[in-house]
């Protein structure tokens, strides 16, 4: 599961590094160009994207805290990354359900 989620992190680096003021600007224009191209499932997939691309970086950061001899703070991230993963199957569903 670990190597899946850097996998997607890795994937959409251009979108986890960018400057959030590029995104904004980026995604204002898309969104004056083309509104009817988003529907409510191609916004919610988006934000399920950044969510498995938050967990992974969140992962990356936990290895090296523990790396660094804290292992407190790498239970602590991996309790609330537990939520994250029950949560994204949930997610995964509702998303399969809307495109339907």
């Amino acid at each position: 599961m670990i190597s899946s989620m850097m996998m997607s992190c890795r994937d959409c680096q251009e979108s986890v590094y960018s400057s959030p003021m590029t995104r904004d600007v980026e995604f204002f224009k898309e969104a004056t160009l083309m509104p009817s191209e988003y529907s409510l499932s191609d916004v919610l997939e988006r934000i399920y994207q950044n969510q498995l691309a938050l967990e992974a970086a969140l992962m990356e950061l936990t290895l090296h805290a523990e790396a660094q001899g804290h292992a407190d703070v790498g239970d602590n991230v991996r309790g609330a990354l537990y939520t994250i993963g029950e949560n994204s199957g949930h997610i995964k569903q509702g998303l399969a359900r809307l495109k339907q």
